[in-house]
């Protein structure tokens, strides 16, 4: 067969024919079936119509045990991955139990005017009460060590008053902060403290002042002047005073302290 001068079978596909239109334009493959005979030609390297037909691989049978196994496999990887994201370690579950124990724990100073008394009452508590999971930590912590436990309280109220944002006073805070105010009249030292995590802020300082003076003036009703309980109305008063000033250091030469002083004596009479 020539197919150079022939037309293309009826029976061939489109793709067929597409392969069959691209042999017949070569000229090379021309020049081929003129100098060699059809058998030379057909036999030899040709690009044929259609593609050989790939030889079909054999079906491997289904090994059901080999399945079993594979699935097990699988199953076995996928718990330990599951295992292994959800293993917590030692250090994170202490970590994870202690800031429950501290952010569960109340001092009941929230609401109080911080009076000694208040402040005596809520470090008792502590002491004598001491949340389990972080004596039981301390004991490890400083195992042979003569550490005092009211510095390990210390760090328990700083660690509170940390989980907490500082929402909730603690006695410590309150007392270091009503401690410097009193010794420096600072209220950049105050601040200062505060934003370091060691005492209560100095509006809150400012505002336990105002809460115990207004309670005073309440207690006393009126206009009368609040007096101390040991003093007698009906015997004779003495009273002194005078300014106590602080001049504290500062840049604008602002802000130091003038207080007013007043010292009330009575003499009382015999068996009062």
């Amino acid at each position: 067969m020539d197919p150079f001068h022939a037309a293309a079978p009826a029976d061939f596909s489109s793709a067929e024919e597409d392969r069959f239109i691209e042999m017949t334009s070569d000229s090379t493959l021309r020049l081929q079936f003129t100098a060699q005979t059809q058998s030379e030609f057909w036999l030899g390297d040709v690009v044929p119509l259609a593609a050989p037909s790939a030889t079909p691989k054999p079906i491997k049978p289904i090994d059901l045990e080999e399945c079993i196994l594979c699935q097990k496999k699988n199953r076995s990887d996928s718990i330990e991955a599951l295992v292994e994201s959800l293993r917590v370690s030692p250090v994170q579950q202490v970590a994870t139990e202690l800031a429950q124990e501290l952010t569960g724990y109340r001092f009941g100073l929230q609401m109080s005017l911080c009076e000694p008394q208040d402040l005596k009452l809520s470090m008792d508590i502590l002491i004598k009460n001491p949340p389990p999971r972080w004596e039981e930590f301390c004991s490890y912590m400083f195992k042979g060590k003569t550490t005092s436990k009211l510095k390990t309280d210390v760090v328990f109220q700083i660690l509170h008053y940390i989980m907490t944002d500082g929402k909730e006073p603690t006695p410590f805070h309150v007392m270091a902060a009503q401690g410097v105010h009193s010794l420096t009249r600072s209220k950049e030292l105050v601040t200062a403290l505060n934003h370091h995590g060691i005492c209560v802020s100095y509006n809150t300082v400012k505002r336990i002042d105002v809460d115990l003076a207004e309670r005073i003036i309440t207690t006393a009703g009126g206009n009368r002047v609040p007096l101390p309980t040991v003093l007698e109305a009906t015997s004779p008063l003495n009273g002194a005073l005078d300014n106590f000033d602080r001049n504290e250091s500062t840049l604008a030469g602002t802000g130091s302290t003038h207080d007013t002083i007043l010292v009330l004596v009575q003499l009382h009479t015999r068996g009062s």
